[in-house]
């Protein structure tokens, strides 16, 4: 027997949505400020069967199917932020996405922000100061759509791994790909050596070998050749390469 409708369709929604992402009922409840039982009753099927069957609909969202193929490439650039200096919050009736950056770097941060309008054009983008940093953040509950690698605990201690739609949005645009990851978690600096050499150099430092990989593989389908150090840092210095970079990224500003 179905439980009585007292509460939203969406919020139902979203509690299943929190649910497929790791969270249990006592949390859920504590982000939706409802009862643990009544989550509980939700997740074991006892919901009405009009909230469970929306034809049409995102499962996770409940919003219209997703075009994911059509996406502006602006989405590339963003995964690459978020996969360095991002992360989605849960929220009682919607997720945060929040990007950190440096704040020595305006035009990067306002970057990162037209990026988002681009992808989700009808939420809106906000700025917090912070000390030495900057944080760019928009709610939405599609955020885990548009990034399935959400999930609980941090990234570099989990799976990530780009779904197949993901693989073509990157495979039409690497190179926003390598200057979202470099304008979040690398850099580009001069290298010096014995007798005075100088040249520039790039480098991308992340704990996740996931991550670390997924770097690499954009590097390879430009044909930019990369070493590794340390474990955790990827190098680009050949300078025909770090010209080819330059082209797309250069100094962060």
């Amino acid at each position: 027997m179905f439980l009585a409708v007292t509460h939203p369709s969406w919020e139902i929604e979203f509690a299943f949505a929190l649910r497929a992402s790791g969270l249990g009922a006592r949390r859920i409840g504590r982000s939706l400020g409802i009862p643990t039982s009544t989550v509980t009753d939700w997740v074991s099927g006892r919901v009405p069967s009009n909230i469970l069957a929306r034809p049409g609909r995102c499962g996770v969202c409940g919003h219209e199917p997703h075009a994911f193929d059509e996406l502006d490439p602006a989405y590339v650039y963003l995964l690459g932020l978020y996969l360095g200096d991002g992360c989605i919050a849960t929220h009682p009736r919607a997720y945060k996405l929040r990007i950190i950056l440096d704040s020595a770097y305006p035009k990067m941060i306002e970057e990162a922000a037209d990026a988002i309008r681009q992808v989700l054009p009808r939420s809106e983008v906000s700025r917090c100061q912070r000390p030495g940093c900057e944080e760019v953040y928009s709610y939405s509950r599609s955020w885990p759509c548009l990034f399935p690698q959400h999930g609980p605990g941090k990234k570099h201690l989990r799976r990530i791994v780009l779904t197949d739609w993901q693989k073509r949005l990157v495979e039409r645009t690497p190179e926003l790909l390598l200057r979202g990851l470099i304008h979040s978690d690398g850099c580009r600096f001069m290298n010096t050596g014995r007798g005075g050499w100088r040249c520039p150099r790039y480098s991308f430092t992340n704990y996740s070998p996931d991550i670390r990989r997924i770097f690499t593989d954009a590097c390879d389908l430009l044909d930019l050749r990369w070493t590794t150090a340390s474990g955790t840092t990827v190098y680009v210095s050949r300078k025909a390469d770090v010209d080819k970079m330059d082209r797309f990224i250069g100094p962060k500003a």
